[in-house]
C-alpha cells in the first residue's frame, strides 16, 4: 500500500513417492502502482470567462512519489499576440507538489500541466480560461445623439455597433419598449434610444 511495489511468493511443490519430499520452485510476481498522479485545480473551471483577476492553484497528488512535475501557461491577448510563461514554481507539501498562480490580463490562458512519478506512470492535463475586464464598446449609436429623422429603423448588424473580446448579448430599446427590428418608427417628437450590451464575463 502507499505506492509500494508488492510481492507475492507462490510455491509449487510436486510430490514425490516420499511423503516428506518436496521439490519446491519458488516464482516471484511483481505487482506494480499502475495508478497515474492526479490533477485537482482549485479556483478556475475548464472554459470559464471571467470578469476580474483569477487566483488559482494546482495540486498534483499520487501514491507513488513524483518524479518530475512542470507546466506552462501560454497567454493570448485580444490582438492574437502569444506569450508563454513556463510553471517553474512548485512547492512540495509532504508527497503532494502544488503551483499557484494569478491571471490578470484580458485575453486567453491556456494551462499545460505534466508529472510523471517513479513506477513511470504519466499524466497530463489542459484548461483554457478567458479573462475579460474590459466593457463592451458601443458604436455608432453616438451618431444618432440629437439627430432629426423622417423615420427610424433599427437594422444595424450588432458587430457594427459592438466591440467585445467575449460573446455578448445585447438588448436595444426605444422610449424604454424593445424595439422592433421589423418595424419603422415614425411618430413626430423627441425619442430615447437605449443600446444595453452584456458580455459574457458580465461587462
Amino acid at each position: 500500500d502507499g505506492g509500494d511495489i508488492g510481492t507475492s511468493i507462490s510455491k509449487t511443490m510436486k510430490a514425490q513417492e516420499s511423503e516428506s519430499e518436496y521439490i519446491a520452485g519458488p516464482t516471484e510476481h511483481i505487482l506494480e502502482n499502475q495508478t497515474k498522479p492526479k490533477f485537482v485545480l482549485e479556483g478556475i473551471d475548464n472554459y470559464m470567462i471571467a470578469g476580474d483577476n483569477v487566483q488559482f492553484s494546482c495540486k498534483v497528488i499520487d501514491d507513488n512519489e513524483i518524479l518530475t512535475v512542470n507546466g506552462k501557461i501560454v497567454w493570448e491577448d485580444v490582438n492574437g499576440n502569444k506569450k508563454t510563461m513556463e510553471a517553474t514554481e512548485w512547492n512540495k507539501e509532504g508527497k503532494m507538489y502544488i503551483f499557484r498562480g494569478e491571471l490578470r490580463q484580458d485575453g486567453i490562458y491556456h494551462i499545460f500541466f505534466q508529472v510523471e512519478d517513479q513506477a513511470g506512470n504519466q499524466s497530463e492535463e489542459e484548461w483554457q480560461i478567458i479573462i475579460d475586464k474590459t466593457n463592451p464598446v458601443i458604436k455608432k449609436v453616438q451618431e444618432l445623439d440629437g439627430a432629426e429623422l423622417e423615420s427610424f429603423q433599427w437594422d444595424y448588424d450588432m458587430d457594427e455597433i459592438v466591440s467585445d473580446f467575449t460573446t455578448y448579448t445585447c438588448e436595444v430599446r426605444l422610449d424604454g419598449v424593445l424595439c422592433n427590428e421589423k418595424k419603422i418608427y415614425s411618430k413626430a417628437g423627441k425619442h430615447a434610444l437605449e443600446v444595453l450590451v452584456t458580455d459574457a464575463a458580465g461587462n
